[in-house]
């Protein structure tokens, strides 16, 4: 009897394309801590992590499953936007200054960064949290969103300081707490996080979690970018020299702020990466088994 030649292991074309993505975003950053990148280079890193999420997340759960992700997180954060922009509820009241187009005074660019972070978030917790991230049981479907949650707001902690003094990507009404930026904000990140991990955890039993998902590899990639992402505060904290941003009448040392963001993204972002790399290296992996297919 002759038995069946053993196939080796060849990802999913969408998977290979969303590890080039990253490597194409990984290369952009490391060349524009350099020097300021043009505002074309920077959307042209937005792009490539936006595509990278697509690719990842749909051959993760199919076209459905990624459709359903960025239809919850994308309503529920343009929600929560517009309604802080109106009543100051969750994040407090602020303007956006990004340019493009808006709804309701919120920019579109803002919702694909929330559902681009919540991808981030929501794929970490899954691997941190669970025991087996292809097969969540009942209890995984309200833990992976409290962590990830957790996950995506400390990201927050690191970058809005950044954003909304350093780059003056918005303003808050009345600025208070980290450096012009109140609680109240990082607080709503929570609960905004929350409500559309929470959501989407409740979908999840009703979508196919992909085989590919059994493979090691298929988690090391959104680890290493979500490692990484600081990079660009020690890019901007080595050039920042003397500067100073005035905010409501306070002014700070620009690498004060950036120097501060660094510090938050050692014990939030980093950390949580790395905790990500403990348990992919402990958990099993099958890159060595035959090609299913």
């Amino acid at each position: 009897m002759s038995s069946q030649p053993v196939m080796p292991y060849r990802p999913p074309l969408a998977l290979s394309l969303a590890w080039l993505c990253a490597a194409a975003w990984l290369v952009a950053l490391i060349v524009g801590a350099a020097a300021p990148p043009p505002s074309s280079a920077a959307r042209v890193m937005q792009a490539l992590l936006l595509l990278f999420v697509l690719l990842h997340a749909g051959v993760t759960y199919g076209v459905r499953g990624l459709g359903l992700f960025a239809l919850l997180v994308g309503l529920v954060s343009f929600a929560m936007e517009a309604s802080s922009i109106t009543t100051g509820f969750p994040f407090g009241y602020y303007v956006h200054h990004l340019a493009g187009p808006r709804i309701l005074d919120v920019p579109l660019g803002i919702v694909v960064g929330w559902i681009v972070l919540g991808w981030f978030g929501w794929t970490l917790a899954r691997l941190i949290a669970r025991r087996d991230p292809a097969a969540p049981t009942p209890w995984d479907r309200f833990l992976t969103p409290l962590i990830g949650t957790f996950l995506l707001g400390g990201y927050d902690l690191a970058a809005d300081p950044v954003a909304a003094t350093v780059h003056a990507l918005y303003s808050y009404r009345v600025p208070s707490g980290l450096f012009g930026v109140p609680l109240v904000n990082f607080l709503g990140w929570l609960l905004t996080g929350w409500l559309a991990m929470q959501l989407f955890a409740l979908v999840e039993p009703h979508l196919t979690v992909r085989p590919v998902v059994e493979r090691r590899s298929y988690w090391l990639v959104p680890v290493l970018v979500w490692l990484v992402m600081p990079l660009t505060y020690v890019a901007e904290f080595l050039r920042a020299g003397t500067a100073t941003v005035a905010v409501d009448g306070r002014r700070f040392l620009v690498s004060d702020v950036l120097e501060s963001a660094i510090s938050c993204a050692l014990f939030t972002t980093v950390a949580t990466s790395v905790l990500g790399l403990i348990r992919l290296i402990q958990r099993p992996g099958r890159e060595n088994t035959p090609d299913p297919r």
